[in-house]
């Protein structure tokens, strides 16, 4: 029963895994078309991009 629980478990943090990837995937495109419909003078370093390896590397840590 214990095994079973483990296993679901793993399977599920795999799937939320995909999804927080597809999820940063769109959300980098989308942050890259802002970008490009900005002036060149407005256009930043994205700091989206250091928020976004920081919930990586944090979802990471708690499926592991």
């Amino acid at each position: 029963m214990a095994e079973q629980i483990e296993e679901h478990w793993r399977e599920e943090s795999k799937e939320l895994l995909l999804m927080v990837n597809k999820l940063q995937e769109e959300n980098w495109k989308l942050v890259l078309a802002a970008e490009k419909r900005k002036s060149p003078e407005e256009v930043d370093e994205s700091p989206v991009a250091d928020v976004d390896m920081a919930i990586m590397h944090r979802l990471r840590s708690m499926v592991d």
